[in-house]
């Protein structure tokens, strides 16, 4: 007997076979570029932020960022307070394809540029790594929250760009079953460089995530800590990630979620 659930993606991925029923009632719609756009999206966090429990990177057109950080004094502060720096707010990175994720349609300027030539653009403020650019990731599928370091050894700036070397943390229980909030999503973060008030903030908002091929796990050895790779699907095998969004989506259809709705009834 199939799962009841059919799977509209332009991708595939190992646990489609499990899950991907093609006559299937319920849908669970998985497209590359069906996510907000920037601004909506950075908005969005800035709104689930409680429920999410997570802080958002500082974000507008050029010009509202130009005008809080040169004219606005208390703006200052309160960045500061969230662990910005004078030295990192001289850099923003424009969005000039909104609907492009995935390290495109953006460029980082600085901000004494960009307000010349992108001040209507949508914009968020550059978040500097003296070595290797660095981010984080939190993979929820279904009831479950994967946590990921990604680093990229050959783009200067984007650490999901070029030759990316993703570490894996670890994993905890999800707390959203009762928000909207579909049943695969990832939120990436970067990190201040504020030694005095370190904080991960939010940049991305991403509902159709792909899972990882190749990680790297940290673990203590006798002496030392440890790298060891592994192919993530010996963490998290096909067959689980299938159940635990076949469970979650039977969930949410049962509580008449409407994200994943089609036009069945």
């Amino acid at each position: 007997m199939g799962t009841g659930i059919y799977i509209k993606s332009d991708f595939f991925e190992d646990y489609d076979k499990y899950l991907h029923d093609p006559m299937g009632k319920l849908s669970f719609e998985r497209l590359t570029h069906s996510g907000l756009k920037r601004s909506a999206m950075l908005k969005f966090l800035d709104e689930k932020k409680e429920d999410l429990c997570i802080d958002v990177i500082p974000h507008g057109t050029v010009q509202e960022i130009w005008d809080l950080y040169r004219k606005d004094m208390k703006a200052e502060m309160r960045w500061e307070r969230i662990g910005l720096t004078d030295r990192i707010l001289d850099e923003v990175i424009v969005y000039c394809s909104e609907e492009l994720h995935r390290g495109e349609g953006k460029e980082k300027e600085y901000i004494d540029d960009a307000i010349v030539t992108y001040p209507y653009k949508y914009c968020s403020v550059h978040m500097r790594n003296e070595q290797f650019p660095e981010s984080y990731r939190h993979l929820y599928i279904g009831n479950r929250v994967y946590y990921f370091t990604y680093y990229s050894l050959t783009d200067w700036w984007r650490s999901n760009v070029g030759d990316v070397v993703i570490y894996y943390s670890g994993s905890d229980k999800r707390e959203l079953e009762n928000d909207n909030f579909p049943p695969l999503f990832a939120i990436d973060f970067v990190v201040s460089e504020n030694p005095y008030n370190y904080k991960s903030l939010a940049v991305d908002y991403n509902i159709a995530p792909k899972l990882p091929d190749k990680v790297y796990k940290r673990s203590w050895g006798k002496d030392n800590l440890k790298c060891v790779e592994k192919k993530f699907s010996e963490i998290l095998t096909p067959e689980e990630a299938a159940k635990l969004l076949e469970e979650y989506i039977k969930k949410i259809w049962n509580d008449a979620f409407d994200p994943i709705r089609r036009d069945y009834e």
